[in-house]
């Protein structure tokens, strides 16, 4: 599967149909507002672009190495806040955090 395939169909792997699955199940009514599912598919295609691996391979990856996950998170972030402000950096790296809900990663470390 290609990259841009897989960036586009990232909602197909197992990791991210449980994320999404969990994500539906915090909401009373079991939906994910419109917005948010926006948000979601415009930052995991720049994360899952950018580190170049699929939602399972970027979870496998770090249960095997789990400071791996922090440092995708800070890569991404830096190449990120040199294109658009920081606060739109930080809120958009939320959606990659919590789809690999074991990065459990603070993002306040996250540089100025």
């Amino acid at each position: 599967m290609s990259l841009e395939s897989v960036s586009l169909n990232w909602r197909d792997f197992n990791t991210s149909k449980r994320w999404i699955s969990q994500r539906q199940a915090k909401n009373d009514d079991k939906i994910i507002p419109a917005k948010t599912e926006e948000a979601m598919h415009t930052w995991m295609v720049q994360f899952i672009k950018f580190h170049k691996k699929t939602p399972d391979e970027l979870i496998e990856e770090s249960i095997d190495d789990y400071e791996i996950a922090g440092q995708r998170l800070d890569d991404f972030y830096r190449y990120k806040k040199e294109l658009i402000d920081r606060n739109s950096c930080i809120t958009g790296i939320y959606v990659p955090k919590s789809d690999v809900s074991f990065f459990d990663y603070d993002l306040s470390m996250l540089p100025p």
